[in-house]
């Protein structure tokens, strides 16, 4: 189809004027005169600026309308020798001619489009990269090309516990925590402890209480150990004992079944305490402070004064959690509270029974936090200990600094040798895949040492391990003996005597 573009010779032109309204009569002129119009084609040599232009446009004479394409006479086009050797002067098939790969030069990845999908050939590029709009975020898809790590100042990043001002108190929590599994066990003491031969009782025992030089372990059975002695016998009280407390002038014992009795002959003979009925869950614990006892049960912990008819809630356990772990010293009890993974310990004295939080961080949380966590109290509560089966942490000044310990195993129980600060701390530890403890001693000023070896493998107990079904250790000071009852019995390990 021919495409043609008419020009018109004379073009009507209005002029106005607005000097004078007499000449109205000569706004309309002739186009001819009025735009003096150099024909396209002309000869004359055009202005300086019009050179350029005319160049552009070299458009051949001819006498018809320059603008009709119909008779468009052939372009000469300047091609390339080669080109024209291989065409042979014939322009019948041009689809030979080699103008190069298209898409050289061109970084288009061949397999997915620019969403990273495979394209279907027909994708219009132009109005995909249209869309980008300036400013907005492609989430890295495009990258920069340089090393992140090269754009970031390590030492200018706070700490990983820091608060939103950057500021921190002690360190990260994973610092804190040993390395168990490059932890060394402690090494043996130049003066090792040694089992007294034939004290205590070849009787398994799980729960444990000295004062006064009066020593009761309970289990299967209750021993008890009267002052001045060292060899337990078997009073006259056969029950089955979870734990046992002994008070100034009595004996209290938890029983598995959930019952409380108490006695005031040594377990010759006992009585139930109350109306006192446990559930069927969570055996009971006991503990003293003087003129009280405590008892947790099912995640609550109960208060009894001296001479009182009925036992009082102090803290009470829920669903999403309760107390798990109860230990005292002189006029201080400590509490263990859980709840989803999480711990608190809470202080509590025996006079006001008003709650006190210890603040837990680092490896402490971490140790109260574990499903088997251990905890002793000593020297009237400035000292304590929290233990798990991977770390040990010591504190001497009432929970406010831990010092931590590793490379011990299973800490299955523990006790303060001594009524000041300064008493070292007793442990028994289990490692895995043995029969055999080890009882541990660690000072409070040098390095923890092992200082005895508890048990034996016998025939049949080759899966018995100290601690398996409950351990519980205490110092005796009179004696100046720790006892600890264990599945290998009551147990009494002192310091060997010198020659």
């Amino acid at each position: 189809m021919s495409r043609r573009l008419i020009r018109s010779s004379t073009l009507p032109c209005v002029s106005v004027t607005p000097s004078s309204p007499d000449q109205g009569e000569e706004r309309e002129h002739d186009d001819e005169a009025a735009l003096e119009l150099p024909p396209l084609d002309a000869d004359e040599e055009p202005a300086e600026q019009d050179e350029d232009l005319a160049a552009l446009l070299d458009v051949p004479e001819d006498e018809g309308d320059p603008f009709d394409d119909a008779e468009a006479r052939e372009l000469p086009v300047d091609l390339p020798a080669s080109v024209e050797e291989e065409a042979g002067g014939d322009r019948e098939d041009e689809r030979e001619v080699d103008v190069g790969p298209l898409d050289e030069g061109m970084s288009l990845d061949e397999e997915a489009g620019w969403s990273g999908e495979e394209g279907d050939g027909n994708a219009d590029h132009g109005e995909e990269i249209d869309e980008v709009v300036a400013g907005d975020d492609d989430g890295g898809a495009e990258g920069t090309g340089e090393a992140p790590e090269d754009a970031v100042d390590e030492s200018e990043l706070p700490a990983l516990d820091a608060d939103d001002e950057g500021n921190y108190e002690g360190q990260d929590l994973l610092g804190e925590l040993p390395d168990l599994p490059d932890d060394p066990p402690p090494s043996w003491d130049a003066s090792p402890w040694a089992v007294i031969a034939g004290a205590g009782a070849e009787v398994p025992c799980a729960t444990l209480d000295v004062a006064s030089g009066r020593v009761v372990a309970g289990g299967s059975v209750l021993l008890v150990v009267p002052p001045g002695e060292r060899v337990a016998r078997r009073p006259g009280l056969d029950a089955t004992a979870a734990s046992v407390v002994l008070l100034d002038d009595a004996l209290v014992v938890a029983t598995r079944r959930g019952r409380l009795l108490e006695s005031q002959d040594e377990g010759a003979t006992a009585t139930p305490m109350g109306a006192w009925r446990a559930g069927s869950g969570t055996p009971m614990s006991l503990a003293r402070t003087p003129g009280r006892l405590w008892i947790l049960s099912e995640g609550t912990l109960w208060s009894l004064t001296a001479g009182g008819s009925a036992a009082v809630p102090v803290v009470t356990g829920s669903r999403e959690g309760g107390v798990v772990r109860i230990a005292a010293s002189g006029g201080a009890l400590f509490a263990l509270w859980k709840a989803r993974g999480a711990a608190q310990l809470q202080r509590l004295r025996g006079d006001d029974e008003g709650p006190v939080e210890v603040p837990l961080a680092g490896a402490a949380q971490h140790a109260a936090s574990a499903r088997e966590v251990v905890i002793a109290a000593g020297a009237q509560g400035k000292a304590l200990a929290v233990a798990s089966a991977e770390v040990l942490c010591v504190s001497r000044d009432g929970g406010a600094t831990f010092q931590s310990v590793g490379g011990l195993g299973r800490v299955v129980a523990m006790a303060f040798a001594g009524a000041s600060e300064s008493a070292p701390l007793l442990a028994v530890c289990a490692r895995e895949g043995e029969a055999q403890a080890e009882l541990v001693r660690i000072p409070a000023v040098g390095a923890a040492t092992r200082i005895a070896t508890l048990g034996a493998r016998r025939s049949g107990d080759e899966d018995d391990a100290p601690g398996a079904s409950g351990a519980a250790m205490a110092w005796d000071a009179g004696r100046e003996v720790v006892w600890i009852a264990c599945q290998f019995g009551l147990l009494a390990v002192a310091a060997k005597q010198e020659h």
